[in-house]
């Protein structure tokens, strides 16, 4: 059953609800719980990634979840942070454009990795949650995790 305070008429996006969401997702991400991950994005979710050299990517829902569950098996190591840089919630409330810069180290079979980017994040309400609809990743840096 669906509880009566998610689906009140007037709910809105807030600066508390995007940040607890962001928290959110590096917790579940930092514990190596995809399904956890999986719960905070929209089933139409969509990731594009930019990196320096000009290979793009782009992954669905399906896609992040096959690349998360190989990552947190394969990790010896994993350490995700995010910094929010601003956040623009919609006048209405129902979505908002977050900027983010993540920090990824890792330590993986073929060695120790950093991955620092810039992620532009959509975020919408839907059925009255806080969603990711939509990541734009652009990737800054991938060095050896020293």
């Amino acid at each position: 059953s669906i509880s009566a305070h998610r689906m009140h008429d007037g709910i809105n996006l807030s600066d508390k609800s995007i940040r607890e969401l962001g928290n959110n997702i590096v917790t579940a991400t930092n514990k190596r719980n995809a399904d956890e991950v999986l719960k905070y994005l929209a089933p139409a979710f969509i990731m594009q990634t930019h990196y320096q050299c000009g290979e793009q990517t782009v992954r669905t829902r399906a896609d992040y979840e096959e690349y998360l569950t190989s990552i947190f098996k394969e990790a010896a190591q994993l350490d995700f942070e995010m910094t929010i840089e601003r956040i623009d919630i919609a006048t209405d409330g129902q979505s908002a454009v977050v900027r983010v810069n993540t920090i990824e180290r890792t330590v993986l079979p073929e060695g120790p990795q950093v991955h620092s980017a810039k992620e532009i994040i959509n975020i919408e309400l839907i059925n009255g949650d806080p969603l990711v609809t939509y990541i734009d990743l652009q990737c800054q840096s991938i060095g050896e995790n020293k």
